[in-house]
């Protein structure tokens, strides 16, 4: 579930909005974390966002034993914060695995196509290969994938992202 909340200038919440994992569609997952904006996807003038999904029947929330086989959706808003349309993020390799998708963050328009790229958080517990995304020649250097997206929620292409941890 995910609570849209408009606030007023003085930071009162005037009105809010919630969307349900059925009302798009989606009933079998629960949806909204994590959450990112990702500016106006749609080039509709409202705001969009970005967020991740798990199955239901796995249980406690951030606790799922796999994850959906759609982890991670594009979220298109309408002006009143209801759901316009869920579009499931596709291709470039995005595949459902454990830990995909624990964290997300839009970090601006890098390629010029007006739309904002998406850098996938991983979650270091995950039980599929890390040995991919870790980097051996650096103590805790790890690599985020950064996606770059199609207007219809697919992956145009996709590179990564080094991070560099502090050695303790």
């Amino acid at each position: 579930m995910v609570w849209i909340s408009f606030v007023n200038a003085v930071g009162k919440i005037e009105r809010k909005s919630k969307i349900e994992a059925e009302s798009l569609g989606l009933g079998h997952l629960w949806i909204g974390q994590p959450l990112a904006p990702i500016g106006d996807f749609d080039a509709d003038g409202v705001p969009d966002l970005a967020f991740g999904s798990w199955p239901k029947q796995e249980g406690v929330p951030g606790h799922a034993k796999v994850v959906a086989q759609e982890p991670l959706f594009v979220l298109l808003l309408n002006r009143d914060g209801s759901a316009k349309e869920a579009r499931s993020i596709r291709g470039a390799g995005l595949t459902a695995k454990q830990g995909m998708g624990a964290s997300l963050a839009s970090i601006g328009d890098l390629d010029g196509n007006g739309l904002q790229e998406l850098v996938i958080g991983v979650d270091e517990m995950a039980t599929f290969d890390l040995a991919s995304l870790l980097d051996s020649s650096k103590p805790k250097a790890k690599k985020l994938p950064l996606l770059f997206l199609d207007p219809s929620a697919g992956v145009t292409h996709a590179a990564s992202l080094r991070v560099l941890g502090l050695r303790r």
